[in-house]
């Protein structure tokens, strides 16, 4: 793998977004419909994403830096939407959660993995797929529990634990530290349920754009969007290559966090924001712009982190 299949994993991505789109304008794609597609995601494709990514990796991370890795990321993920959303409720009023979310929260699987491998080689790539299922982690409980239209915060907390992608990463992550060895049929059928997972992910973000210039009026404002890309790209990783500089010795632990934090938007956050609160065009615009703009600032993280 060379940084041209990092480029060419980009370029898949805003590929099958496209199709997305094109299979929206023909077939006159209602957010709403939108609903149906983004459930065969969250129960099945994802699930059968996270346990493939357990069940295929190989485990030969030391114990010590597979939890200080998993506790920094999850640390990382939960500081920074705690800080965005007590001080973004005097600036972006309704729309807070949504933002903070969006802003801390990135694509460290189909981005973050291949390019780690790139720029650190293949024990960088093991620890980027550490942070990525640290991320899940948060991504399909707590982002959940911030977007449920409820009182009963119990009861949602409840339903973000027995979710079939947090079931998947508690099953992965047993398999894991007890070194099971999958059956053949079971790893083949996880696989095909995994391949499924990114291209319908991408053309659900895809479906949503046509129908999101029709209304005339993009969800976010300019001062929104661009505070997103600002916090995302660049802000959050500097913070965290400041925070960690001092307190984790090992370099290439601290590097690999830095760059999975610098990834645009996770792209399953438009399916949560749709299943939670029919706005995955929300999400949409933030995932294409930080998508876009990452292609420019993470060779500048790149380059910071070598310096």
């Amino acid at each position: 793998m060379g940084l041209q299949e990092t480029f060419f994993n980009v370029f898949a991505m805003f590929a099958l977004m496209g199709l997305g789109a094109i299979i929206s304008i023909k077939s006159s794609f209602h957010p709403k419909q939108g609903t149906i597609i983004a459930e065969i995601l969250i129960t099945i494709a994802m699930p059968g994403l996270i346990l493939y990514s357990f069940i295929s990796s190989e485990n030969t991370i030391p114990l010590f830096n597979l939890f200080l890795l998993m506790s920094l990321m999850i640390t990382i993920c939960l500081v920074g939407i705690c800080l965005l959303f007590l001080i973004g409720k005097s600036v972006f009023s309704a729309e807070t959660k949504k933002i903070a979310l969006l802003s801390t929260l990135g694509n460290t699987g189909f981005i973050g993995i291949p390019l780690c491998f790139v720029v650190f080689g293949p024990e960088g790539a093991v620890y980027a797929a550490v942070v990525d299922i640290s991320l899940d982690i948060v991504l399909w409980t707590v982002a959940p529990l911030l977007l449920a239209q409820t009182t009963d915060w119990q009861g949602a907390f409840r339903a973000a634990l027995v979710s079939p992608p947090f079931a998947a990463i508690v099953i992965g992550l047993m398999w894991m530290l007890f070194n099971f060895e999958a059956p053949v049929l079971i790893v083949d059928i996880v696989e095909y349920v995994a391949l499924l997972a990114t291209p319908l992910a991408m053309m659900f973000i895809g479906m949503h754009i046509p129908p999101m210039f029709r209304l005339g009026k993009l969800p976010l404002s300019f001062f929104e969007i661009g505070s997103i890309v600002t916090i995302k790209l660049l802000l959050l990783p500097m913070i965290v290559y400041s925070g960690l500089y001092f307190l984790v010795t090992d370099p290439l632990l601290r590097n690999v966090l830095v760059l999975q934090t610098a990834m645009p938007t996770v792209a399953a956050a438009s399916i949560i924001f749709e299943q939670h609160q029919k706005a995955g065009m929300f999400a949409t615009q933030a995932i294409v712009c930080t998508t876009l703009i990452s292609v420019v600032t993470l060779p500048l993280i790149v380059w910071v982190l070598f310096l």
